[in-house]
């Protein structure tokens, strides 16, 4: 079990959202108003409510499948012998999560540890916001979740050596699978997208490419064209 305790590989698969704006009137604005979208998600014994505020079709599905890459990191090490129902909320981005994080009951009186997190988890309750390495934090928390509300005793105990070990390892385990599985998709042997530019590496040929707004689709394109001028350095 990798013993990973960062963010690796910033993959940028989700993408920060705009908040909504509610005028002055935000001394009433309620959890549904923030966060007012949901699809549901079986993954094997587990049913998944994600409520969130902006997420793009091919969003929706990747969490569907970072939670099935968490579940299937979990398993593979440990059991869960009392499934339950998950309930998910992501924010569009890190402002939205400090200010309105607090209106999940579960985690109202919170708000210092909400200001000094990146995502939270509480029994079968998590929560979290959109950022290039949400799919590493959504896994984590998770792994929280897994490990003190589905799992036998002894491996809850775990936590008490490190209290973050499991969820560091899931999260990483998931993060790097996504890695992968984008490096192969584009072709490339290394590959960074920081949004506004993207790197890459394919045997001998390195490129930086310093455009934004490209679809995956036009970056590929871009690639296959360095890849096929036989230039060293792009």
């Amino acid at each position: 079990m990798p013993n990973g305790n960062s963010i690796t590989y910033r993959n940028n698969l989700y993408k920060t959202a705009q908040s909504r704006n509610f005028g002055e009137n935000t001394k009433y604005v309620g959890l549904q108003d923030v966060l007012p979208n949901q699809f549901n998600y079986r993954c094997k014994d587990l049913d998944f409510t994600i409520n969130f505020g902006s997420l793009s079709q091919r969003e929706q599905d990747q969490v569907k499948m970072d939670i099935q890459s968490a579940y299937d990191a979990y398993k593979a090490k440990f059991c869960i012998d009392r499934p339950e129902a998950v309930q998910i909320y992501i924010f569009n981005n890190e402002d939205d999560y400090r200010k309105y994080g607090a209106l999940i009951p579960r985690f109202a009186g919170y708000q210092s540890m909400i200001d000094n997190s990146g995502g939270m988890a509480s029994g079968e309750i998590l929560m979290c916001y959109k950022t290039a390495y949400m799919d590493n934090v959504l896994a984590h928390e998770l792994g929280h979740v897994f490990q003190f509300k589905f799992s036998p005793t002894k491996v809850r105990e775990l936590d008490y050596v490190n209290g973050q070990l499991m969820a560091n390892a899931i999260g990483l385990e998931v993060e790097e699978k996504n890695y992968k599985a984008i490096c192969k998709q584009m072709g490339v042997d290394e590959y960074k997208d920081r949004g506004w530019m993207f790197q890459f590496k394919y045997k001998d040929t390195t490129g930086s490419i310093y455009r934004k707004d490209l679809s995956e689709a036009e970056k590929f394109q871009i690639i296959q064209r360095v890849k096929n001028s036989g230039l060293d350095e792009y």
